[in-house]
């Protein structure tokens, strides 16, 4: 089963990480941490897609919609390579004019 493939380049777009360890902290003051599995520092990314037609803003959402929030679909980060990832969170705003912003996060996955 091959993965969908997002297709729109956002306007703005923001990576965060936040390491997944194991923490363990003793009464001395002394921690010890160590990674949990070998995928324990998933990127988000924050996307903003401003300024979109009604037919594109649609399309992205119509995209997020098929996926349910529990698809893993494929996507190109700005300067990286190909990887999977899930959207369980997006936004469309409709603006005066026929302007539309689609706001998404999209969390990195692993496997297949």
């Amino acid at each position: 089963m091959s993965a969908d493939q997002f297709i729109w380049s956002p306007t703005q777009a923001s990576k965060s990480t936040k390491p997944s360890v194991y923490s363990a902290k003793f009464g001395d003051g002394y921690e010890q941490n160590s990674p949990k599995g070998i995928n324990f520092q998933p990127a988000t990314w924050s996307l903003q897609f401003k300024g979109q037609t009604l037919a594109i803003a649609q399309a992205i959402d119509a995209f997020l919609i098929a996926q349910g929030g529990y698809l893993k679909f494929t996507w190109t980060p700005p300067g990286s390579a190909q990887c999977l990832w899930l959207c369980k969170q997006w936004q469309l705003r409709q603006l005066p004019g026929g302007v539309n912003d689609v706001s998404a996060t999209f969390i990195q996955q692993f496997g297949i």
